[in-house]
C-alpha cells in the first residue's frame, strides 16, 4: 500500500515536470524500501 504514496505525489508533479517524476519515484521508492530502488536500477 505504502507503493501508491508515491504513486500520487508523482501523477501530480508528472505535468509539472515529466522527468522529475522518475526522481520522484527513486526517491519516494528509497524512502519506503531503499532494496526496491535497487532493484529496480539493477
Amino acid at each position: 500500500m505504502q507503493l501508491l504514496e508515491p504513486e500520487i505525489t508523482v501523477d501530480v508533479q508528472a505535468p509539472l515536470l515529466p522527468g522529475a517524476r522518475v526522481v520522484v519515484v527513486l526517491e519516494s521508492v528509497d524512502v519506503a524500501t531503499g532494496s526496491a530502488v535497487f532493484g529496480l536500477s539493477a
